[in-house]
This record gives structure tokens, sequence and C-alpha cells, in this order.
């Protein structure tokens, strides 16, 4: 089974825990539940991991993307294609605060539960001390003002 499979089914990317994650964060941060085609996007913006190796191959993560974001595009138009696309800084090079679905996604991990995060490194191959040491950087990365997304913490923890 592939990394991102993996992922989508029992890790970091679960096709239920995370986008709830998310959506939780969105109300947090902006104080309303998102759109329901915003709820969609949520939903769709991390299927682009099925079947890659995302963790090995950065060119994995780097397009994981296009997927969602062009289900979203069909489903919705435009605005819900770059919605979707830019919830990455791998689809833009950069820092792009136009999204409010990058914020909350990366939000999301700061109010997940514990015991789900724990569960995500487990699945992903993290040592207890490795996880301690991601979700450190995740409340640091939050701070910093153009967060890096959260698979650079990975691999900047991966030690």
């Amino acid at each position: 089974m592939t990394e991102g499979t993996k992922s989508l089914l029992f890790g970091s990317h679960q096709f239920i825990m995370h986008p709830l994650m998310v959506t939780l964060a969105w109300r947090r941060l902006y104080g309303r539940w998102p759109k329901p085609w915003q709820l969609v996007c949520i939903f769709l913006h991390d299927i682009g991991h099925f079947g890659k190796d995302y963790l090995t191959y950065f060119e994995h993560k780097k397009n994981h993307w296009k997927l969602g974001a062009n289900i979203a595009g069909k489903l919705f138009g435009d605005h819900a294609y770059w919605f979707t696309r830019w919830h990455s800084k791998t689809s833009n090079g950069g820092c792009w605060q136009g999204s409010k679905l990058f914020w909350a996604d990366k939000y999301s991990w700061l109010i997940a539960p514990k015991w789900w995060l724990r569960t995500n490194n487990v699945v992903e191959g993290f040592s207890k001390r490795q996880h301690d040491e991601w979700f450190k950087r995740a409340k640091e990365n939050w701070d910093n003002g153009c967060p890096k997304g959260s698979h650079e913490l990975y691999l900047e923890t991966r030690f």
C-alpha cells in the first residue's frame, strides 16, 4: 500500500477525521461554518495523495493538490478550483494568503486531539520523540505568519 493511500485511510490525511479537523479549524478561525461548496472542497483537498508515495518522493507531495482542485473546479467552477489548489504552498511555490483553506488546514493540526495526532504519527512511522518534536514545531510554525506545510515539518522532524 502506498504512503498516501495509507495516510488517507488511517493516517494524517484520513478522509473523515482530517476534513473534520479542518472544518472545526475553519469555524474557530473565521467564526462561521464553511459554505456547502467550501465544505466539499475541504473533503477533496488532499485526495491527490491516493496511490502516491508522498513521504518518499517530493514530486508526489508537490502535485497532490491537483486531483481535488480539478474535481472541485468541475463541480463548482474556477473559484473552487483556486480555493482548493491554494491550500498547498507547493501549488504556487510560496506562502499563499488568499485561500482560507490554507490557513484552516494548517491550524487544524493545533486543535486536533492528541490521540489522533499520535495515531497519525505511528501510521506514518514516527517515534514518540519525533511526534513530540513535530507537534512542538507545528505550534511554532503557526506563529511564523507564513507557515510551512505539514510535509516540510515532517521532513525536518524525520531524524
